[in-house]
């Protein structure tokens, strides 16, 4: 990794996505108190986007309350709300300025750590937003540049307008393709890799017997993924074989999910989300280190047995039996 972005070496994110209550209610408060933990417990890195709902928690007097040079802050371009309120999509240069502006204004700093451009915009050459992201940094307004939700053909286009410094797509220990190729462009080009997600929202750590009983708010349930057939096999392989893998090694399920992607090439900062505090102590309990080879390779073995099962019986993918790919 270059000298530059040795700043982002590993560390565990904390996802604001969920603070903004789409899958159950949360008050300001309880958005402090977990920010708040956060960085007591050592958490550094905190993510938001303009994109997201707004509640009645303010992301910016919660960081108001901490110094400045103790956090860092990623946030989005391209993707945010238009006049109206209903979303616009542009990679324009001026329209990713009048963004980066408005999310200071909105988070009220004075510089961003992380500006990516949330998804791939098709009304400019990915190039252009490589330059308009570079202008940004020039003018001392951003610190760091990068795209997410990008493919690997989205990637060398960006490359094409100049370096960035991150990568961001979702990657978990059930969601893995097409990212492992994008973790490969990130070796070529010495960038770091974000992954956001990494906890499947809850459903690679909650072993219970009520998970997926989602409530008539919670987002969760309008998601392919996380209701009915390719829910019930994912949670039960959850239980019987990776809850099985993290009691022998003696990990939290949030922590073998995270240290999971903390063991892949180039990643540094797993995003992942959380509401209350005690996720924020689960989350961050376990650690940085990647996992140990033997759970790395039984985590693994376990997946490939898993795929191959869902081959056999529906001929898809992992990615195309969950509605993904």
């Amino acid at each position: 990794m270059s000298a530059q972005l040795q700043e982002l070496d590993r560390q565990i994110g904390l996802g604001t996505f969920p603070l903004s209550g789409v899958f159950t209610p949360v008050t300001h408060d309880d958005a402090q108190a977990v920010v708040t933990r956060f960085f007591e417990a050592g958490g550094r890195y905190v993510e938001t986007a303009p994109i997201y709902p707004r509640t009645e928690v303010c992301l910016a007097r919660i960081l108001a309350q901490f110094p400045r040079d103790a956090y860092m802050v990623g946030t989005k371009c391209v993707l945010s709300p238009g006049p109206d309120g209903n979303p616009i999509t542009s990679g324009r240069p001026e329209v990713i300025h009048d963004q980066c502006l408005q999310e200071l204004q909105r988070l009220g700093l004075e510089y961003i750590d992380i500006l990516e451009a949330h998804v791939t915009p098709t009304d400019v050459p990915l190039a252009e937003v490589t330059g308009a992201l570079s202008a940004l940094r020039e003018e001392g307004l951003v610190r760091y540049i990068g795209a997410s939700n990008a493919s690997r053909a989205d990637v060398a286009e960006y490359l094409k307008g100049g370096p960035l410094d991150i990568i961001q797509n979702r990657y978990s220990i059930i969601h893995r393709n097409p990212t492992e190729e994008i973790t490969k462009a990130c070796q070529d080009s010495d960038i770091v890799f974000n992954p956001y997600q990494v906890i499947e929202r809850g459903q690679l750590i909650d072993i219970s017997s009520t998970a997926g009983s989602w409530g008539p708010n919670d987002l969760r349930a309008s998601k392919a993924e996380y209701v009915g057939d390719a829910f019930e096999r994912i949670h039960k392989w959850v239980v019987t074989e990776l809850s099985s893998i993290a009691t022998a090694a003696d990990l939290s399920m949030a922590s073998l999910s995270i240290r999971w992607t903390l063991s892949k090439p180039q990643v540094r900062i797993p995003v992942v989300g959380a509401t209350k505090i005690w996720q924020i102590d689960s989350n961050l309990a376990g650690g940085t280190d990647p996992l140990p080879a033997d759970v790395l390779s039984a985590v693994d073995q376990a997946y490939e047995r898993f795929s191959d099962q869902i081959r056999s019986l529906f001929g898809l993918s992992v990615e195309e039996f969950r509605g993904l790919a």
